[in-house]
């Protein structure tokens, strides 16, 4: 069997409708929406000096389309292309105290209006990296170029506010959140609070965040008819999600959201069916050029066909994220061998998902961990 029809039909046998061996394509008339989703993007730190180094920067034609160049038509294609946007696009501001910081030339914006890059999540542990102005700076940008953006505000209302898209007649409403635990090294300041600017979302109570998910949810109901719900959380470099990670995507599916999009591990996990709806626990990166050459390079696409009743289709279109010392933060469409490769890791990744039962009782130290990855 070709890998093509591989993948097709183990992501038809993820949400339990047979696809057909073909490519989702464009979507079809009538109210039907085509979402592509990628992973984290961070457009400056160590790509950024990659693109002086090529063409002094960000200011040629061929720096602008380098990035996204040869993964942009699974993008160009949908109705809507959704991004984790990781760092401001900003010159300006007081660099935050923590490990890494990352930035973008505001200019850099060219690349995603390039792409087609739609509706962008803010609700990440770098996007107050530079402070207010940076987080000012970064939604300015994206307005002007017409991309919407979630999960991040000059207050935690307008932080939460989330955004509606409308394409084809239906309404899809987007949410962003950051929860990195109580273990988190990250500052807490990146969280917005009702006087100071940041993510939506709360460092360490995962109760707070069901109730902020479920007060946003039923906020929003009115207006749209789909729920896509993005989550910035998990461990760095784990290939599994950790039970309150699944609890949580669980009742945000339960609470009328369609899709949950996790971002924040830099590395694929699992992807489960569950309630009508579609968890992707991690998309892994997309263009990241917070590392030359990171250890793990395999990354999907994901695009996922939504109609007024649900979700009609899958397609996992895996990629590999960057080729050195070839082509460095310039993702690339794997093909056969390759392809199955990483289908067959997400396969393992998304088999033997507990019960909600069997998790809260493991989370209530009812039950060991065992067998936990």
């Amino acid at each position: 069997m070709k890998v093509w029809r591989r993948r097709f039909i183990w992501a038809a046998l993820l949400v339990g409708v047979l696809l057909p061996g073909v490519s989702l394509g464009a979507a079809g008339p009538g109210e039907e929406v085509l979402l592509a989703a990628g992973g984290d993007v961070t457009l400056g730190y160590h790509l950024e000096e990659y693109l002086h180094e090529r063409w002094g920067g960000w200011f040629l034609p061929e720096a602008l389309a380098y990035p996204f160049a040869k993964i942009a038509h699974h993008f160009r294609q949908a109705n809507i292309a959704f991004i984790n946007l990781e760092g401001p696009l900003t010159s300006r501001g007081r660099k935050l105290s923590k490990r890494f910081n990352f930035r973008a030339d505001p200019r850099s914006v060219a690349s995603l209006i390039l792409v087609g890059i739609s509706v962008a999540n803010l609700a990440n542990n770098h996007v107050m990296d530079y402070g207010r102005i940076g987080l000012r700076d970064t939604i300015a940008a994206l307005d002007r170029a017409g991309i919407v953006s979630f999960g991040a505000g000059e207050t935690m209302q307008q932080a939460r506010a989330g955004a509606v898209v409308e394409r084809n007649g239906l309404r899809v409403g987007f949410l962003g959140y950051v929860y990195l635990g109580p273990a988190s090294s990250e500052p807490r300041v990146i969280h917005a609070s009702m006087g100071r600017p940041g993510g939506a979302g709360h460092p360490t109570s995962v109760e707070t965040l069901r109730t902020m998910v479920a007060e946003d949810l039923a906020r929003l109901k009115p207006l749209v008819d789909l729920f896509v719900v993005s989550f910035h959380w998990g461990r760095e470099g784990s290939f599994y999600p950790e039970d309150d990670q699944r609890l949580l995507a669980r009742f945000t599916i339960d609470r009328g959201a369609h899709l949950v999009l996790g971002h924040h591990p830099h590395v694929l996990q699992g992807i489960e069916a569950y309630g009508g709806g579609i968890i992707a626990y991690s998309l892994g990166n997309l263009v990241f050029g917070g590392n030359w050459d990171p250890q793990d390079k395999d990354s999907i696409i994901l695009k996922v066909r939504l109609g007024r009743d649900g979700i009609r289709g899958v397609e996992i279109v895996p990629i590999r994220t960057t080729n050195p010392p070839h082509a460095y933060f310039q993702p690339v469409e794997l093909q056969g061998d390759e392809a199955a490769r990483v289908i067959r890791r997400l396969r393992v990744y998304s088999r033997g998902f507990p019960t909600v039962e069997a998790l809260e009782a493991r989370e209530a130290g009812a039950v060991p961990a065992v067998g936990r990855r």
